[in-house]
């Protein structure tokens, strides 16, 4: 009887790999990439929570379903309510706090998913108003990453046409690695000399996602197996005040959500050949939208 149980339980630890490996190849023998186009941390109020009217002297709640669809766990993740008028409206709790929400993955092929109950209970209109309309935001700040990666050409000799190797792309434009910061285009400029010359890479990130990227840290950068030179430029770049400027490292402002990063290596020698560019960004993340509570007698 045990030794039956014993293969039962393998059994079904091999049906649940194989349904794992199903879902993630789709059927054609390739597995899904998550780590591309843009995708955020989203939010959806669920049906009659809170209810489009709320009577004066009742109870109601504010259910939120947030949902992780970026390929990238969230960490710290703080969601609130702000901004309700208490003379009409009180909440027993305004804040919630999840250390991690996972991303999508092979494992997670939806992401993390959590729901958010706020409770709250209404008071009582002035004598001769028969209902109040009351804004409120719904707010979330995180810390992510992201990570970058492709195939980049390295052809130091643009003038020896005896190598017939790679070419080089001048310019390339990607529409997104999974979160809502993005490398959105690339520049590669070659400096060639008689020893091995230089390469440049001019990295533009962007925002692509509904809120607010506030900062941005450098985590490695790697052409193949080497180490790049890289740090940010840009004359719109600012620092949050009180932080050490590294060049490792930008606050983004509020009307420039976008930052430039140069990398540069020096080459051993004129050989062209194919190697991959690699790059990993920290970045930290504001989100708020607008709801409203109608309060009627």
């Amino acid at each position: 009887m045990r030794k039956r149980r014993i293969e039962f339980r393998l059994l079904l630890l091999l049906v649940a790999f194989v349904f794992i490996i199903g879902c993630g190849t789709g059927g054609s023998g390739t597995t899904t990439n998550f780590k591309q186009g843009i995708s955020e941390l989203q939010f959806k109020m669920l049906p009659n929570a809170p209810p489009d009217k709320i009577y004066q002297g009742s109870g109601f709640k504010i259910i939120v379903e947030a949902s992780n669809l970026a390929a990238y766990d969230l960490k710290g993740v703080e969601i609130g309510i702000v901004g309700l008028n208490e003379k009409y409206f009180a909440l027993t709790n305004r804040e919630q706090i999840f250390p991690l929400m996972a991303g999508k993955s092979l494992l997670t092929p939806i992401g993390d998913v959590q729901f958010l109950e706020f409770s709250g209970s209404s008071n009582m209109l002035f004598e001769n108003a028969n209902e109040y309309t009351g804004n409120y935001f719904l707010k979330a700040k995180y810390h992510s990453t992201m990570e970058f990666g492709d195939t980049v050409c390295i052809h130091p000799s643009l003038y020896d046409v005896a190598d017939a190797g790679c070419t080089v792309e001048n310019r390339k434009s990607y529409g997104g690695q999974g979160a809502p910061l993005a490398v959105t285009d690339i520049e590669e400029i070659m400096y060639p000399s008689g020893a091995g010359g230089e390469v440049e890479f001019r990295i533009t990130l962007a925002n692509r996602g509904s809120g607010m990227v506030k900062s941005v840290v450098l985590g490695k950068a790697k052409l193949g197996s080497e180490e790049l030179e890289c740090e940010f430029k840009g004359k719109d770049v600012s620092v949050a005040e009180g932080t050490v400027y590294t060049q490792k490292s930008v606050v983004l402002k509020e009307d420039n959500q976008g930052a430039l990063l140069i990398c540069k290596m020096f080459l051993k020698d004129q050989s062209s050949y194919t190697t991959t560019l690699g790059i990993d960004f920290g970045y930290d993340y504001e989100w708020k939208q607008q709801y409203s509570l109608r309060l009627v007698r």
